[in-house]
């Protein structure tokens, strides 16, 4: 009898012991670091079902997130370069770009302050979160990116790349050493997997944000994860026909093949060159002779015409945007009113040219024998209402006597008609 009340006393001594070590714990301070440096909070930090709890503002703000709070449902919405992050108090439901997530320990409310788990949210932006039990700290190491190291000696091609989606092979050209990379729109459309191979055979399969896009110009500037690039050398010069260029891009699939050639015809929306490319070319780089980069390539016909558009169309976009890769698939093509439209005319010929609208699945011309009169469709060569994109000129009339004649043009995308242009004409 007295063996059972000396075990039955030395087992709630235990079990004592057992609970007193997390009482115990619990009145040490714990730390949080953020790639090594301390991180501030105005109430401290606890243990609550084996989980750090840390305010909820001071960690969404030290990982650059802004954060909207809803008072009346306790919830906060955490955004971040494309990420989104939506907790609510006293729920284990967490929601990640809408996706469901549900957590074992759910954020409190304690104080007048909202505490939220802190290996969830470092480890939900990418973060690695370590636990030092001896000092009670947390340590949390940022993402870092991957840092780009050249095969030899350093070329234009560094500045080159190869875009692989699951919907077509096309090429880049680094814009920053921080990973903002031009390419066509068309090479990236709809995209739902994006890999990048480098000059070093380097593969990136990270995150890929849509940070600039113009739909009709068919440009987009895309931005990953990486650092150390070198971005091609922008051109500020005025280029000229006969100017010896060379083009760096994977046409055909093979990665950063080299081109040479001249310029053939300069418009201010497009450059025509004799240095060839194929397929697999789009967004690839177009250099000056010097190495200085003029243009992104784009298209080529069956008349020797190999085109880029100039990158003064890259560079005036505005990159602030980030949006994630699941959400180009809602990005629309722009009707837009086709650019640059011009009436030229030369002895008996007349003619007409425009900037292409990307998606455009061809253009009506219309002509009035008064500039604020009535227009009336013109029709193409094989009697149709629609008209091709070419260049330099998209067609050409033969007219014969005088007078004025003055024209307007649209483009056509999925059906819809863009309005019109502005009257052009040639005085007679």
């Amino acid at each position: 009898m007295r063996l059972k009340k000396i075990l039955k006393a030395l087992f709630f001594f235990s079990l004592a012991l057992c609970f007193s070590v997390p009482c115990a714990a619990s009145n040490k301070q714990i730390k949080v670091t953020l790639d090594g440096k301390e991180l501030n909070f105005t109430s401290q930090p606890f243990i609550y079902n084996s989980r750090t709890m840390v305010q909820m503002r001071p960690i969404f703000e030290s990982l650059s997130f802004k954060i909207d709070w809803d008072d009346s449902t306790k919830t906060v919405t955490a955004k971040k370069d494309g990420l989104k992050i939506k907790l609510t108090a006293d729920s284990n439901k967490a929601y990640i770009n809408g996706e469901k997530i549900n957590m074992d320990t759910k954020p409190v409310i304690k104080n007048d302050y909202v505490y939220v788990p802190l290996r969830f949210i470092a480890e939900s932006t990418g973060c690695d979160v370590n636990w030092d039990s001896g000092t009670y700290t947390a340590a949390i190491t940022s993402s870092k990116t991957d840092t780009y190291i050249p095969d030899g000696d350093v070329t234009d091609s560094d500045s080159v790349v190869m875009i692989n989606t699951d919907k077509i092979q096309g090429s880049g050209i680094i814009l920053s050493s921080d990973g903002y990379i031009a390419t066509n729109f068309h090479v990236i459309e709809k995209a739902s997997t994006v890999n990048i191979i480098f000059n070093n055979k380097t593969v990136y399969t990270g995150n890929v944000f849509l940070a600039a896009y113009d739909t009709a110009r068919d440009i987009a500037i895309i931005k990953i994860d990486y650092s150390g690039l070198y971005p091609a050398f922008i051109s500020q010069d005025k280029v000229s026909a006969n100017d010896n260029v060379f083009t760096i891009g994977s046409s055909d699939g093979h990665l950063n093949t080299f081109s040479q050639g001249q310029i053939k015809e300069v418009s201010d929306y497009m450059i025509s060159t004799t240095a060839a490319f194929s397929k697999g070319n789009s967004g690839g780089a177009l250099f000056d002779s010097n190495g200085k980069l003029i243009g992104i390539t784009s298209y080529y016909d069956n008349k020797g015409n190999y085109m880029a558009i100039p990158i003064n169309f890259v560079t005036s976009l505005d990159i602030e945007n980030l949006i994630p890769l699941s959400e180009w698939k809602n990005i629309k093509l722009s009707g837009e009113t086709p650019k640059f439209f011009s009436v030229s005319k030369n002895l008996s010929k007349i003619y007409l040219s425009w900037a292409p609208v990307y998606g455009a699945e061809g253009y009506k011309v219309y002509y009035s024998f008064e500039k604020d009169g009535n227009y009336n469709i013109l029709k193409s060569s094989n009697s149709t209402e629609l008209f091709p994109w070419s260049f330099p000129n998209c067609t050409e009339l033969s007219v014969s006597g005088n007078g004025n004649i003055y024209f307007k043009v649209s483009a056509i995308i999925n059906g819809v008609e863009s309005p019109k242009s502005n009257a052009e004409g040639i005085l007679n």
